[in-house]
């Protein structure tokens, strides 16, 4: 059985599998040098955005496209950005007056946005700002 190219695989005495890590690291190796990896890189984005901290790039953790074709993006200390393609709008997210860090947005079947934190629960688009949702 092989599960990729470069694992070789056996079956063990109980049915499990083990794979062959000499032959998985020699292979991992090659990869390395090949550069066969994806590669991250930070870009800047849109060129007339600015962090709340100052800094000329802002970092988007996830980003949604709604049903009118607005960009909403979220990141780590800076809010939600809204971009329909001509504007910007930045919708700080605070709990008590700090603002929260922010991991996710999502858009819903009904269109509602919704905002994931790592700390601080989910929080749902009203229309003018991002309320924190309570059942």
């Amino acid at each position: 059985m092989v599960f990729a190219p470069f694992l070789k695989t056996e079956r063990g005495p109980f049915g499990s599998v083990i794979l062959d890590t000499v032959t998985l690291l020699i292979q991992m190796t090659r990869l390395i040098r090949e550069k066969a990896f994806i590669k991250y890189k930070r870009e800047k984005g849109i060129d007339h955005l600015k962090a709340t901290d100052g800094a000329d790039h802002v970092y988007f953790m996830s980003i949604v496209e709604d049903d009118n074709g607005v960009l909403w993006m979220v990141t780590l200390g800076s809010g939600v950005w809204r971009y329909d393609g001509n504007k910007v709008t930045r919708y700080p997210v605070k709990d008590g007056g700090k603002e929260i860090a922010l991991f996710s947005i999502y858009e819903d079947n009904r269109g509602d946005l919704w905002l994931g934190t790592h700390e601080a629960g989910a929080y749902k688009f009203n229309g003018k700002t991002f309320e924190k949702f309570r059942p």
